[in-house]
């Protein structure tokens, strides 16, 4: 299953940040969906797109946490999690629902890098090379 590009769904609380994920991504010819901070806008997002995969921030301010986050995209519309910006133990929390986490900061080809990995595990695959920063967590079979 070839998933390039992907369509991809930032959820955070900080726009500047946002925006400085999503320029790279898009420079690699992603589609970034949508941009969200709120819960809510996000589910309203993968209820409408196809989102193939969500960056996460697992610390937000407003509202529900990216831990909630995680839980519900999965649950509700089966997209997969990428935290970016992490806590072991809250990150770990969401391990059902989520890859993995990319511990910032990160530069945009480790950014790149993270993404193309997700994208192999969401497509069944070991993904070949994983860059620094990033960690997967393990895989709970269901």
């Amino acid at each position: 299953m070839n998933l390039f590009p992907l369509n991809l769904l930032i959820l955070g609380d900080d726009l500047v940040a946002a925006f400085a994920i999503r320029q790279p991504l898009e420079a690699a010819g992603h589609r970034i969906v949508g941009i969200a901070s709120s819960l809510a806008h996000a589910m309203r997002v993968a209820q409408h797109q196809t989102v193939h995969l969500a960056l996460v921030d697992v610390h937000r301010d407003r509202g529900s946490d990216g831990v909630e986050a995680a839980h519900r995209l999965s649950l509700h519309h089966g997209v997969a999690t990428l935290f970016v910006t992490c806590d072991d133990q809250e990150a770990m929390a969401a391990a059902d629902g989520a890859l993995g986490c990319l511990d910032r900061p990160f530069s945009p080809a480790a950014l790149l890098a993270a993404v193309e990995a997700a994208a192999e595990l969401v497509g069944g695959r070991q993904p070949l090379r994983l860059p620094a920063g990033l960690r997967l967590f393990p895989r709970i079979a269901g």
